[in-house]
C-alpha cells in the first residue's frame, strides 16, 4: 500500500471512531465523554491537546 491509500484508511477510521462515539455519547462534547472513557487527567490532556491544535491552525491560515 501506498502512503494515500495508508492515510484514507486512517481518515475512514477517524470518522468511524468519531461516529460511534457521537452515537454513544449524542449530549456530550469530546472533553465530556473522554473523562468517563480515560478518566480526569488523561481528559483534560486530550482537551488541551485539541483546543492548541485548533488554535495552531487557526494562527496558520
Amino acid at each position: 500500500m501506498d502512503d494515500s491509500a495508508n492515510r484514507s484508511i486512517a481518515g475512514y477510521l477517524i470518522v468511524y471512531v468519531a461516529i460511534t462515539l457521537h452515537k454513544l455519547y449524542p449530549q456530550e462534547t469530546l472533553v465530556e465523554y473522554s473523562v468517563q472513557i480515560v478518566g480526569l487527567i488523561p481528559s483534560k490532556i486530550i482537551g488541551a491537546a485539541v483546543l492548541l491544535f485548533f488554535l495552531h491552525m487557526n494562527a496558520s491560515s
